[in-house]
């Protein structure tokens, strides 16, 4: 028995959790890379390097697309080796990314930068990478880990944003990103090569700390101690593809995340521009993002024994309508408010999307079933800012987007409806007869 073997078993809890916490730890600085803290550097960015919103926020569309481009390769490459390698690798390549923005003086140099930090080192240490390593060590408890894992984002960005917009005024934007390196680099590189593992199997234990392997592997599935029904086969890439359920999901992530991605990203524009100080607007990124956080651990919880589909359904459709309430902000609190009612209804939608790709098509291949699913999502996370972009730079204003926005919200919670557990293959049918 290894040495970590000896002191996972020894432990007076489930390593699981010890792995999830490096997970979120590594999450954390990647989400200096999203558009919620970019949105907070934007202006003195754009300011100082004399760049439109468009220039900037274009770098910004195509490292999030990026992630839909190498999210099934790292998916597949996690499957099959685990984070303990993948992610040191991405902590090397987060800190130079964020030292090469840190000296940026050409449009180009930004734009190599932030793709590298955000379609590279992000997919892997907040996207499918961590993703599929809460899937492998979770099963029964897998809502509330996902929950914890997906909140990890929104919680950095809550606590990212004000302390950004703070050491702008003492070391400027370039040396908060110096500062991200750094910490990038002593936080992620050497601590998740010695926590990190592919599956609890690898060190001698089971999933949740369970004592014995789940029963059967056939396709009918089992019960968690909450009551919710989670499969024990594993589809293939190919069986999962081959599924129409797959696809309504496809459609309805991409059409939530383009909505959340457009409305996130241009929040801290929109206030000032409705002559809201850059403090207040910062702060509604905080209010947003930390709402988002306690969202997603919410929905993760009342997974276990509410269905996944119906509360991202009914949270959808909540968010069509605050979506709209941002037209009606007038004052600070009422910015604050409507920021973290957004969070709140928005948020968890990508904590319930992986709960059903988990539950529905098995833990096997998660990592690529994730990643090809992912590239959807990230495309449409990707091109919903610079849509945002776009329409103001030609009306001048945000009320269009924020119209349409809601519309899509309303169209995916009709689709999420449909979106019901896929049968098994029929070779699967066949070998279980």
């Amino acid at each position: 028995m290894s040495s970590l073997s000896n002191v996972a078993s020894r432990l007076p809890f489930y390593y699981g959790w010890a792995v999830l916490g490096m997970v979120m730890l590594a999450g954390s600085l990647a989400a200096a890379s999203t558009s919620p803290f970019m949105a907070v550097m934007l202006k003195p960015m754009t300011d100082d390097l004399g760049w439109s919103r468009t220039e900037a926020t274009t770098a910004i569309s195509i490292g999030t697309i990026g992630i839909g481009v190498v999210s099934p390769f790292i998916g597949r490459l996690v499957d099959r080796f685990g984070p303990r390698f993948l992610f040191p690798l991405a902590g090397v390549l987060l800190s130079l990314a964020f030292f090469v923005i840190a000296g940026v003086n050409a449009l180009w140099q930004f734009y190599l930068g932030y793709i590298l930090a955000r379609s590279i080192a992000s997919s892997c240490l907040a996207g499918v990478g961590a993703q599929t390593t809460v899937v492998n060590w979770f099963v029964s408890k897998r809502g509330r880990a996902m929950g914890l894992v997906v909140m990890t984002l929104p919680l950095a960005n809550a606590v990212q944003a004000p302390v950004a917009q703070w050491l702008i005024d003492i070391v400027d934007w370039r040396g908060v990103f110096l500062i991200l390196g750094v910490a990038s680099a002593v936080i992620i590189i050497v601590p998740s090569a010695v926590i990190l593992r592919r599956r609890p199997e690898d060190i001698g234990l089971y999933a949740d700390g369970s004592p014995a392997p789940p029963a059967g592997r056939g396709g009918g599935g089992r019960q968690t101690p909450a009551g919710a029904r989670v499969r024990d086969f594993d589809f293939t890439l190919r069986q999962a593809l081959h599924t129409h359920v797959f696809w309504i999901l496809v459609a309805a992530s991409f059409l939530s995340i383009l909505g959340g991605g457009a409305v996130s990203f241009h929040q801290v524009a929109y206030f000032q521009d409705l002559g809201l100080t850059p403090s207040i607007a910062a702060a509604s990124i905080s209010a947003f993002t930390l709402a988002g956080a306690f969202s997603s651990g919410l929905w993760g919880f009342l997974s276990e024994r509410v269905s996944e589909r119906l509360l991202a359904a009914i949270l959808t459709a909540i968010g069509a309508v605050v979506v709209l309430g941002m037209l009606e902000v007038r004052t600070e609190a009422m910015a604050l408010l409507i920021s973290a009612a957004y969070g709140l209804t928005t948020r968890g939608g990508v904590t319930l999307f992986n709960l059903l790709l988990a539950n529905y098509y098995g833990r096997g291949n998660f990592g690529a079933i994730s990643g090809f699913f992912g590239s959807f999502s990230s495309f449409g996370l990707g091109i919903g800012p610079f849509i945002g972009a776009l329409l103001f730079d030609f009306t001048g204003e945000y009320r269009i987007l924020f119209m349409a926005l809601s519309v899509t919200f309303l169209v995916t919670a009709v689709l999420l409806l449909f979106a019901r557990e896929p049968p098994l293959p029929a070779e699967a049918e066949a070998s279980v007869a």
